[in-house]
């Protein structure tokens, strides 16, 4: 039994409708933000970098792409998503209509400022079309169609899309990198069989490990200037960082767009990029719904995520 009478399932400390202490929760919460944050970074830095916006630009960017994360991700625990403790982020299935999105605008000599207005319209009016699907229901009944054989492979490349991600950072120091590693291995494969710790925090103590060996490194100058596991200058840019900003709450931050030609064929290009992140998603929400034994029918899941994604968007 969990603290609030539920039953567990297998391995399921906290199933559906279980509320862990408030401490707990919190610490859960930060694991999940550090578990997502390297791809939710990754993406605006790449559209940013096609984009040439300036550095206090991307900064705003990457700071609206965790804003708006946290808004979809309590979305999804509303009436208007599907309640699965599912974290929120962005999709590398919008990077190439968005790439698109930049040569259109850069081909007629216009700046980073239009690129990013472009991009936003086509991303807010494709975002009408999964809306709209969401209210059908019709992903919903597809799943019906749809094996688990069929499932499990796309989870696979969801996974092993993200090396190409991960591992050009590792290489950054591959001692800090294969300690946390490491670490994550045995924590969550190992001392977790014994210790509930490990087996709640296994990613929030593996990363705890690496830090702590990247700043022992630098204080005792084991790690040369430059490196990327060298504190010295990340903690002079969180010191040198807002703490509390409210632009990236703010709309059209970056000027209203104007519709025309653009802004139609980028809409349609986006379209793909909503496609692929419902296959994405779909995979990822049947899984965790046959994990967690899920209260609402699987039609209903599929569907609220559409429009809760739709109206994020």
């Amino acid at each position: 039994m969990s603290e609030n009478g539920i039953n567990k399932s297998g391995w399921v400390i906290y199933p559906i409708g279980s509320k862990p202490k408030m401490g707990l929760a919190f610490l859960l919460g930060i694991q999940q933000y550090l578990t997502m944050f390297g791809a939710t970074v990754i993406i605006p830095f790449i559209v940013g970098g096609a984009m040439q916006l300036p550095q206090e630009e991307l900064a705003l960017l990457i700071s609206t792409m965790f804003f708006v994360s946290g808004i979809a991700t309590l979305l999804q625990q509303s009436p208007l998503g599907n309640r699965l403790p599912i974290i929120q982020g962005g999709t590398f299935s919008f990077l190439g209509p968005m790439f698109a999105i930049v040569g259109m605008v850069g081909a007629q000599g216009l700046g980073w400022e239009v690129m990013i207005q472009q991009v936003s319209a086509a991303v807010m009016f494709a975002s009408l079309f999964e809306i709209i699907l969401g209210y059908t229901g019709l992903l919903g009944y597809i799943k019906r169609l749809i094996s688990p054989l069929t499932i499990a492979p796309t989870i696979a490349m969801i996974g092993l899309a993200l090396y190409g991600i991960g591992a050009p950072w590792m290489a950054g120091n591959w001692t800090v990198s294969l300690v946390t590693l490491i670490s994550m291995i045995l924590y969550s494969q190992v001392f977790s069989r014994k210790i509930k710790a490990f087996l709640l925090f296994p990613v929030l103590l593996a990363i705890i490990t690496g830090w702590l060996v990247a700043l022992l490194g630098t204080l005792f100058n084991l790690i040369p200037e430059g490196n990327p596991a060298n504190l010295r200058s990340q903690l002079e840019l969180i010191a040198a960082a807002k703490w509390i900003s409210l632009r990236p709450a703010l709309p059209f931050k970056w000027g209203f767009p104007q519709i025309n030609s653009i802004t139609i064929a980028g809409s349609l290009g986006m379209l793909a990029g909503y496609l692929g992140s419902m296959v994405a998603r779909f995979s990822v929400t049947s899984t965790s719904s046959d994990f967690l034994k899920n209260p609402r029918t699987m039609s209903s899941a599929f569907s609220f995520d559409d429009v809760k994604s739709g109206i994020a968007s």
